[in-house]
């Protein structure tokens, strides 16, 4: 928007009508009907961070989290079985959330036990 119309609508009153004023894309007036206020980001993060989680913009952005998640988890186990042979056991899944745990035993023997917990992001 050429900076002079802006400066024309935010000047006018309600119910007004501008002068006649030239911008590059000609010649123009202006009647303003009524001026509506913006809240600030703010004001609103709350409720516009609930409509986003609500919304399937949420979902999308909650699955690809969990995809992420998913394929570093993989890349470890696969990392761990390469480098030192390690056997890892299944995920499982808790209603709490996505819950994995990882039996790594090495020479036949238990040498550690890693509990995973993804709790829902949002």
């Amino acid at each position: 928007m050429p900076e002079n119309f802006e400066k024309e609508c935010i000047s006018l009153q309600n119910g007004k009508f501008s002068k006649p004023f030239e911008t590059r894309f000609g010649w123009h007036i202006i009647k303003k009907e009524a001026q509506k206020e913006i809240p600030l980001l703010n004001k609103i993060h709350e409720q516009v961070e609930k409509e986003v989680i609500i919304s399937d913009r949420g979902n999308v952005a909650r699955r690809e989290a969990i995809n992420k998640l998913k394929n570093i988890i993989n890349l470890l186990i696969f990392r761990l079985w390469q480098m030192f042979g390690i056997m890892l056991t299944a995920p499982f899944l808790k209603q709490s959330g996505l819950q994995m745990s990882i039996l790594i035993c090495r020479e036949s023997c238990l040498s550690l036990i890693i509990e995973l917990i993804f709790r829902k992001i949002l």
